[in-house]
């Protein structure tokens, strides 16, 4: 009788997203997520400030295309300006970190030895949710959005989630 043996994957390098994630850059996203169809993807919007609902329309598309293609779509870190902004489009669980089990695997064990405890020894408490850092952001974005000084497209994440990735085009 044959064995299951566990496989043992290496993180999965995340696409890093853009500072500024705006009309212009959509098209862009949308060839960088495309190129990596087929496995699985890792986001970072650790960096990301402004978000525009362009953007969250790719995002979506590509978490949508990703489910239907059987293949893992999760963001791995956020900054607080993307959680706020993907919430005020509507698409807050968007901002739901979800770690690579393969990282995650891995920092415990690099934190114990870094401290002298044995590999495998229990690690640090993790650090507080992005849900509970949106509050400021949100109002300067509310902010924004009420004296025009950021983009007030309105779409819906019921909208967006069922679009899909490769039909974006070029404008």
């Amino acid at each position: 009788m044959a064995r299951k043996v566990a496989r043992r994957t290496a993180p999965v390098p995340p696409v890093v997203l853009r500072e500024t994630l705006d009309l212009p850059a959509a098209t862009p996203l949308a060839a960088q997520l495309l190129a990596r169809r087929g496995q699985d993807l890792n986001i970072d919007a650790g960096g990301t400030l402004r978000m525009g609902a362009q953007c969250l329309q790719v995002l979506l598309s590509a978490r949508a295309t990703w489910a239907s293609d059987g293949q893992v779509f999760r963001v791995v870190r956020t900054s607080p300006e993307f959680a706020a902004a993907v919430a005020l489009l509507g698409a807050g669980d968007l901002a739901v970190v979800t770690p690579d089990p393969a990282e995650a695997a891995a920092v415990p064990a690099r934190r114990s030895a870094s401290r002298g405890a044995p590999a495998g020894a229990a690690a640090s408490a993790p650090d507080q949710s992005t849900a509970d850092q949106v509050d400021g952001p949100a109002d300067s974005l509310a902010t924004a959005l009420a004296t025009g000084d950021a983009s007030t497209d309105h779409v819906t994440a019921a909208d967006l989630a069922t679009a899909d990735l490769s039909a974006v085009q070029a404008a």
